[in-house]
């Protein structure tokens, strides 16, 4: 940390005395917050140690697992009044449209504005009326900005509103964890992961232990064949590894995007699954609604029609088609106008029809073929004995 960044830590304790296990460097003034009227201890000297006699940093507290650490609690100042903001995005209370009714169409409307920011300054704080829990922010006086200001700026890192939004590189969160990335390509803005086993080493630099992690990553700003070369130059993407690659890259890890189901239930939920190969499994149906391309398409059948040629297959005579074609206007087997328009077309399916019909279509033209064969024989026949 640099010498001339400057933290104030303001500890409030609403009981009368603070025991304090540690060394305080310099001395305590005890005077009282004319508006809250507790009690604030004012050290005139850089650290706070509690629970220490050598601290580490400006403030540091030790605790063990069976006790809290830090805790900050918001009171109202005034008992007797209890104020609400609708306007204040950031406040207690938030009051968004979900939509507007249009007949039967509902019209999504977006429910605050989405821009941010992180730089605010002394003016301006955080151009909002919530007072933050916690706040952890860079500082740059105004003298020293080019033009020079008469007010100096203030840079978020993190923030806790008391509405429990949490905000990292943002000073005004606009969801529950809302998280700025540090604007270069390929860096991820979060990961969330664990421990890859079998990845330990040893750091060269300063010989302690490290690992890779199985993780998921978000990165909000890509280069070209970033992480993977399917990606394109200014993509976002979420990528998933196992760790257990080179540089912890993914070697067999696969990631699911499924409901979490009732096991052993019967019930047969599905989901998409991409394997380590990139390639994706879906369970269920899938419904798309618009163009589908590819190069290339391949769909299992399990009742292709080569029962066709066994001895034991009789297919309809031209004359039964021909009957039951002009009762029911379609071929046999083949779906009716009226069942595609209200049940769609089985791609496997009508496959496997249609090459049934060109199989039928061809014992028939084979049959055809020998009657036409004999016929001109016994032409010929006819012929020679004339």
């Amino acid at each position: 940390m640099k010498s001339n960044f400057k933290l104030s830590v303001l500890v409030y304790f609403s009981i009368a005395y603070v025991q304090v296990f540690g060394q305080i460097s310099g001395v305590w003034t005890p005077i009282t917050d004319p508006i809250t009227t507790l009690p604030i201890g004012i050290s005139t000297m850089p650290k706070v140690g509690i629970g220490t006699l050598t601290p580490d940093a400006r403030t540091e507290i030790i605790y063990c697992p069976d006790e809290n650490g830090l805790i900050v609690t918001k009171v109202d100042c005034d008992p007797y009044i209890a104020s609400v903001d609708i306007n204040d995005h950031n406040g207690s209370f938030q009051m968004v449209g979900n939509g507007i009714e249009q007949g039967s169409t509902q019209i999504f409307t977006v429910p605050f504005n989405f821009s941010t920011f992180n730089i605010s300054n002394s003016l301006f704080p955080l151009v909002t009326t919530s007072k933050p829990l916690f706040w952890a922010r860079t500082k740059t006086p105004g003298s020293t900005m080019i033009p020079v200001s008469t007010t100096d700026n203030f840079n978020t890192k993190f923030i806790v509103l008391p509405t429990g939004k949490v905000g990292i590189n943002v000073a005004s969160p606009r969801a529950s964890l809302d998280v700025r990335g540090q604007g270069a390509k390929n860096l991820p803005v979060a990961i969330f992961g664990n421990r890859a086993l079998g990845t330990n080493s040893i750091n060269p630099i300063n010989n302690l232990p490290q690992f890779y992690t199985q993780h998921i990553q978000i990165v909000p700003w890509l280069d070209e064949n970033a992480y993977n070369e399917i990606t394109q130059n200014n993509d976002q993407g979420l990528f998933f590894t196992d760790g257990k690659g080179l540089d912890g890259c993914n070697q067999d890890g696969a990631f699911v995007i499924a409901p979490w189901s009732p096991q052993n239930t019967g019930t047969d939920i599905g989901g998409l699954r991409i394997k380590s190969n990139g390639s994706g499994e879906l369970y269920g149906d899938l419904d798309v609604f618009g163009d589908i391309k590819a190069h290339h398409l391949t769909v299992k059948s399990f009742s292709w029609p080569d029962y066709v040629f066994e001895s034991s297959y009789k297919p309809m005579s031209l004359s039964q088609i021909d009957s039951f074609i002009k009762i029911n206007k379609h071929l046999p087997d083949v779906p009716s106008a009226k069942e595609i328009n209200e049940t769609g077309i089985d791609v496997t399916k009508m496959q496997e029809i249609l090459l049934k019909k060109i199989e039928e279509l061809t014992l028939l033209s084979i049959k055809q073929q020998k009657a036409i064969d004999l016929l001109n024989s016994e032409l010929l026949k006819r012929n020679d004995d004339e």
